[in-house]
């Protein structure tokens, strides 16, 4: 499942891109399926197109591949981590 994720939204992001647009904040909750008992239901779809030129095609992909290890785990690396107390 998440290898179709992946080939879909990589096409939505080259589409997005060839057209001179940067999506700037890609993530998981920026995805959706088109709606049940339509044509579109298995349809991937990206929103929330606010942000714009904050970023590079670089950056849309970084947090790409972010946002497909987020969907295979479950969560990021450094979801939990607490870090180091330091004394001083």
């Amino acid at each position: 499942m998440v290898a179709c994720i992946a080939v879909e939204s990589i096409s939505i992001l080259e589409k997005l891109h060839m057209k001179g647009f940067v999506h700037g904040d890609v993530k998981p909750e920026n995805f959706l399926l088109g709606q049940p008992g339509t044509a579109d239901e298995k349809k991937l779809f990206l929103i929330d197109l606010g942000l714009g030129r904050t970023g590079s095609r670089r950056d849309d992909l970084e947090s790409l591949a972010y946002t497909l290890i987020f969907l295979i785990r479950g969560r990021l690396p450094w979801q939990g981590y607490q870090g180091i107390e330091w004394d001083c």
